[in-house]
């Protein structure tokens, strides 16, 4: 099985080969046989894979499901809501390829669980600002990880979260009001090579003038918190409009196209 989770979307996709010979199949009829039992085996397949997406900076589904904050049976049923998108037959016939998809976007919401939205922190030193429409953080290239010696591209996950260059928090999930958060997520990720980004594609997002960031390094056991210089967080936070942006989750995250399309 090949797969990969496309964080822009939210979306996990992947490929089966079913083998008919292997399975005892013969053609014409053996087609719907071999659709039904792909169809039978793969939430089994998946499951490894669902375990290891990403929540956060420093956890993913199978550690939710060691702490009990979701359960086995939840995942399953994740993965049994798999869509069959295609199902194609090798020119020799002696195989099918079936392609399915899994909606992210509603595990994801369900991880919501605040109620009452968490302040994001006041300057005490404001800085004069102009008002955005959204945020866009840009982290394409290699950044160095915070407390390691190492460098690493960034990673996608579920919940990210921005850090200033003090290590103080700037925006994560409690920060967002849990109606937004539920209906388009904390973040969007966009792949740095998409065209979209050049259009207005992400206006319904960020809006058409919004706060453009460099990360300046990266936090976390998979490095998916962003750090930005401290100017670009008092940009943010100095401004009660602003401030509303991380409220409503108008931010997006620029990545490299292999971390938006990753192989888990």
């Amino acid at each position: 099985m090949t797969k990969s989770v496309r964080w822009d979307r939210f979306e996990l996709k992947a490929t089966t080969v079913f083998n008919f010979a292997a399975a005892g199949l013969k053609l014409p009829g053996g087609r719907s046989q071999a659709e039904e039992l792909a169809d039978l085996e793969f939430p089994r397949l998946v499951l490894p894979t669902l375990f290891s997406l990403r929540v956060d900076s420093s956890s993913t589904v199978a550690d939710l499901i060691e702490e009990g904050i979701v359960s086995l049976e939840d995942i399953q049923n994740l993965a049994s809501s798999a869509r069959r998108s295609a199902s194609v037959l090798s020119g020799d016939l002696l195989t099918i390829t079936s392609g399915y998809e899994i909606d992210l976007k509603t595990f994801a919401s369900s991880l919501i669980r605040h109620r009452h939205i968490a302040e994001p922190p006041r300057p005490l030193q404001p800085r004069s600002t102009k008002t955005y429409t959204g945020i866009v953080v840009f982290a394409i290239d290699s950044l160095p990880v915070h407390g390691t010696a190492r460098s690493s591209s960034a990673s996608a996950c579920f919940f990210p979260k921005i850090w200033d260059s003090g290590m103080n928090l700037v925006y994560e999930r409690n920060m967002v009001d849990p109606e937004a958060a539920r209906r388009w997520g904390i973040v969007r990720y966009a792949d740095a090579s998409d065209p979209a980004l050049s259009t207005s594609a992400l206006a319904d997002r960020v809006g058409e003038d919004p706060l453009r960031i460099f990360a300046s390094g990266l936090f976390g056991i998979f490095s998916t918190d962003l750090v930005v210089d401290s100017d670009d967080a008092l940009r943010i936070l100095s401004s009660e409009a602003n401030r509303r942006l991380l409220k409503e989750g108008r931010v997006v995250i620029v990545l490299g196209a292999d971390a938006v399309r990753a192989l888990p």
